[in-house]
């Protein structure tokens, strides 16, 4: 779900997201332009700068129950009145944390721009402000990343070793998006842990996105993944990530 401008200039991006798998139905169409970033990366190094430019007004808190609520009507019914649930899990990209979600991720960058240079103290100081029994995560880039457990246990798992960084745009997403996909399948907050680890490995060792699933391999019993081209009920997650 998001805002994207009018139609006729946002179809070329709908019909490529369609094409991925990603459903569109529940945008919601402004008359603004669909926001954009423009992305200077340097090739020695990989690292890069995003410069990002939207006026576009955000989705409030009706458009988005409207719209979820609409969703549930277009499923098939299982028996008479009883339907399936739409979505099984909800990501915000938010900037309000208090009571908000029952996972939450954090970036490095965050955490620095507020004074932390360890994700776990980090996260143990963000306990207190977010939403009790909540999973937090926080991405800490070449190091991996850490987890603060619900029973407020703490876990760290390491990134693998990478001799050449071609293209980290879009490597937070891609570990949120590992996290999601694993806690679904009910594996444990370790697992997910590793495993989102080594699919943002995996994005960075590679420009884009296409290809991805496959660049990953069934490693052991555990459903632990890793890279091939390295070396070495409904949930609510909200995503915190400047």
């Amino acid at each position: 779900m998001s805002a994207i401008g009018p139609k006729e200039s946002s179809r070329e991006m709908m019909t490529q997201l369609e094409n991925k798998g990603i459903k569109t139905s529940t945008c919601i169409v402004r008359k603004s332009p669909t926001p954009s970033s423009y992305i200077i990366q340097s090739r020695a190094t990989g690292s890069r700068t995003i410069i990002s430019n939207t006026t576009i007004e955000d989705i409030t808190r009706d458009e988005f129950a409207r719209k979820f609520e609409a969703e549930k009507f277009t499923e098939t019914p299982i028996s008479g009145s009883e339907r399936k649930v739409p979505f099984q899990w909800i990501h915000f990209e938010g900037r309000n944390v208090e009571q908000a979600g029952d996972v939450v991720f954090f970036s490095k960058l965050f955490a620095e721009r507020r004074g932390y240079n360890h994700p776990v103290d980090f996260l143990r100081a963000m306990r207190l402000h977010c939403k009790l029994r909540a999973a937090l995560y926080c991405t800490w880039g070449s190091d991996g990343a850490a987890c603060l457990q619900p029973s407020g246990e703490e876990i760290h798992a390491a990134a693998p070793q990478l001799s050449q960084v071609r293209d980290s745009v879009g490597a937070g997403d891609t570990f949120i998006g590992g996290v999601i996909a694993t806690l679904l399948q009910g594996m444990s907050y370790l697992s997910s842990l590793e495993f989102a680890c080594k699919l943002a490995t995996c994005k960075v060792a590679q420009q884009g996105f296409d290809g991805l699933a496959e660049a990953m391999t069934i490693k052991n019993k555990n459903n632990l993944m890793s890279c091939a081209n390295t070396t070495g009920s409904t949930n609510i997650c909200v995503s915190k990530t400047e």
